[in-house]
């Protein structure tokens, strides 16, 4: 089948977060990321000059492990769910 004779490739690694990343979500309409980590932050990555950069950190949201993180489908809000 066809899925089968795709090939995936590495395009990039995003480095910042502490601890493991659980989740990662494009947004709707635009050439950005949100990820969630165990280290209980969600970042917002911007693709900018050919690369994902970080341009905020979420961090007073949660006090432990954050397992999920999606848009809304305007791409003006985040939900995230944790162990807290």
């Amino acid at each position: 089948s066809m899925a089968s004779q795709r090939q995936l490739t590495e395009f990039t690694t995003l480095q910042g977060h502490q601890e493991r990343v659980w989740n990662v979500k494009w947004h709707p309409e635009a050439k950005v990321l949100a990820s969630c980590s165990a280290d209980k932050t969600i970042r917002i990555w911007n693709y900018e000059s050919d690369k994902f950069v970080c341009t905020a950190i979420l961090a007073d949201g949660h006090s432990k492990s954050i397992r999920s993180v999606d848009w809304d489908p305007t791409g003006k809000v985040i939900a995230s769910a944790s162990f807290d």
